[in-house]
């Protein structure tokens, strides 16, 4: 039986088990939970007739098939939204849903990955660029700095096609103290001005940040070439010297795709579709482009249903995120 967990609890339990990238977000505001006492939760939204859960779920590996198998049991339309292997393999092997692959997500390994070799150029570019048009980058107090925090984002908005407005697996900077607390925003100045913002989302295992995701990438329309990249690079280094050794870029959606062994019939097709046509809905390619040339670990993730007719479940997912 489902109970209700406090925000200090369900942050305890993040602080556990929240290994994914995408276990900061389920904090952000909106969302339902199904929380089990002992065991963990979910996060979920419920959207035209379906409950889309997002990211992996917040408990110990070995409570995962008890937490999934209370869910589905409860609620009719039980979509998972951006899990992992798995997570997917679990869904459709004992719970018999189709397993679709949304796309890559990078990840680099801090005590392993350098901006050096000849792989690297673009990376080395990007950076020396920022550097020479004298960006600088350091941890900033995004509650002191609030309204140019607020002056970036309103400017990167007006400079999108789309994603200036998505939600769901796009978050929002957190206006609740607690759960900004836990977060890491690095800011990138140039002439004392504010002129780019990453927020790092960590990922947790035994009560200890062990990564971070730069999830909120915040860039004024002007900032110099490799900003964002100059943050990240920078943030990394003190990660690194923290313990924190691992890194998320995110996901690049619909890149990479392998056929599921069980999904559901033209899903691949459109997917794939959208990845080479839809670029005015989002930039597909160039987040592919751009986070490939780290020559980070891709990690495939995926999106299980149980209903094998999944196309209308797709496009309400669109519409959740706000694609279109």
């Amino acid at each position: 039986m489902a109970a209700s967990f406090s925000l200090e609890e369900r942050i305890d339990y993040l602080r556990e088990f929240g290994g994914a990238s995408l276990g900061y977000s389920t904090l952000q505001p909106g969302l339902r939970y199904f929380d089990v006492p002992q065991i963990g939760y979910l996060a979920y939204e419920s959207y035209s007739g379906c409950d889309f859960v997002l990211s992996s779920p917040i408990c110990a590996d070995h409570h995962l098939e008890t937490l999934l198998g209370e869910f589905i049991q409860t609620h009719e339309q039980p979509c998972f939204v951006q899990i992992y292997q798995r997570e997917a393999e679990l869904l459709r092997d004992l719970f018999h849903h189709y397993v679709v692959q949304m796309g890559m997500e990078f990840w680099l390994d801090g005590q392993t990955w350098t901006t050096q070799g000849g792989k690297k150029t673009h990376i080395r570019r990007w950076l020396n660029t920022a550097r020479n048009a004298d960006v600088t980058v350091n941890p900033i107090n995004a509650e002191e700095r609030q309204d140019d925090v607020q002056r970036v984002s309103d400017q990167w908005r007006k400079s999108r096609r789309n994603d200036g407005n998505l939600r769901f697996l796009v978050r929002n900077f957190s206006r609740d103290k607690q759960v900004a607390s836990l977060a890491r925003p690095y800011g990138a100045f140039r002439n004392g001005e504010l002129i780019g913002v990453v927020d790092f989302a960590p990922m947790f295992r035994g009560h200890r940040a062990t990564g971070y995701y730069a999830d909120l990438v915040r860039m004024i329309p002007d900032a110099p070439n490799g900003t964002s990249d100059l943050i990240i690079a920078t943030a990394l280094q003190d990660f690194i010297r923290e313990g924190s050794h691992t890194l998320s870029l995110g996901l690049a959606p619909f890149a990479k795709l392998s056929r599921c062994a069980n999904e559901p019939p033209f899903i691949h097709k459109l997917l794939s579709f959208l990845y080479v046509a839809g670029n005015q809905l989002y930039h597909f390619k160039g987040n592919y482009f751009h986070k490939e040339k780290y020559r980070a670990e891709e990690i495939p993730v995926f999106y299980t249903t149980a209903n094998r007719n999944a196309m209308m479940q797709i496009l309400k997912i669109f519409k959740l995120i706000g694609v279109f």
